[in-house]
């Protein structure tokens, strides 16, 4: 067990209706934001409802903050979550926002009143209005502050931005700044915005189709994940493809190559030590990333 995480599996999977989940053998470190990345279907959500307690996996352990997951503990590691679901539950539509507050008073212990009426007074929340009658972005902001009301430990956040226009996003990003001041503090976020991931995240976790397809510190994984125009006429297709972490490599006419590798360092001293110029050199994107964490790891276009 990994006392430096906060969340941890081993051997997990979840099989329902054909689809699979895992093996999953992970460890989430403690005080960090860590995005979950990767196409719909891939098993985000699942993950998110494993962690809450909302199904069990069908093998494996689950770990949060060094308490094992048992069924006889769920509702007090339940005290230390928060979580904002994609999307609001319909059977809450009748309700108006401060009876909804009032439950979800009621169900965790450690609510935080005082910290509620901070953040709806900065968020320009009416939480005497019916959920269905506000606008979606209100009852985003309004799902937002009751999952951080009671101050968790481990802050779940599904598509967060979901629904929200840009000044209200930059408003809740810096309330999740404030929030992780705390060093004990975690998020686990899934997201497919790119700039959402890039702002926010320590660590990003990609899955694919059920299983975990990389796990990587994210300032480290985009100054590897590189992409080089070369142009010169005497070097050879071979040498290319035995450069380290070479993922493509494009030919064009008259010498010009574009080279994608997951070892950028590695490549740049090659070409220094050949005296070869790159063109340019231009960091990928989360979703070109992805792509080819679930390529062969080398392929050709000529």
């Amino acid at each position: 067990m990994d006392e430096q995480a906060i969340v941890s599996m081993e051997e997990v999977t979840y099989v329902r209706d054909g689809f699979v989940l895992g093996p999953l053998n992970i460890s989430i470190p403690k005080g960090y934001v860590t995005a979950v990345v990767g196409p719909n279907g891939s098993g985000k959500s699942t993950l998110f409802q494993m962690l809450l307690g909302l199904c069990n996996p069908s093998t494996g352990q689950i770990t949060l903050d060094g308490q094992l997951l048992t069924n006889e503990c769920k509702e007090q590691y339940k005290q230390e979550i928060g979580y904002l679901p994609e999307l609001p539950w319909a059977h809450e539509s009748y309700m108006r926002g401060k009876e909804k507050v009032s439950f979800y008073k009621s169900v965790f212990s450690n609510w935080n009143s005082t910290y509620y009426e901070q953040l709806r007074e900065k968020l320009q929340i009416d939480d005497q209005l019916r959920l269905d009658k506000m606008s979606k972005g209100m009852r985003r902001k309004l799902d937002f502050i009751i999952a951080l009301a009671h101050e968790p430990n481990l802050l779940l956040l599904d598509e967060p931005s979901s629904g929200l226009d840009p000044l209200a996003w930059k408003e809740m990003i810096e309330i999740l700044h404030q929030y992780m001041e705390q060093e004990e503090r975690s998020i686990v976020i899934s997201s497919h915005i790119v700039e959402e991931v890039r702002r926010l995240a320590d660590y990003i976790l990609f899955v694919h189709q059920g299983k975990i397809v990389g796990f990587f510190e994210k300032d480290e994984l985009f100054n590897k994940w590189c992409a080089y125009i070369i142009f010169d006429r005497e070097i050879s297709e071979q040498q290319l493809y035995g450069l380290p972490g070479v993922r493509k490599i494009e030919i064009e006419r008259g010498g010009t190559y574009t080279i994608v590798t997951s070892e950028a360092l590695a490549v740049e001293q090659w070409l220094q030590e050949q005296r070869l110029q790159s063109v340019t050199r231009t960091a990928l994107d989360l979703d070109e990333i992805l792509f080819y964490l679930i390529q062969p790891q080398k392929s050709q276009e000529v």
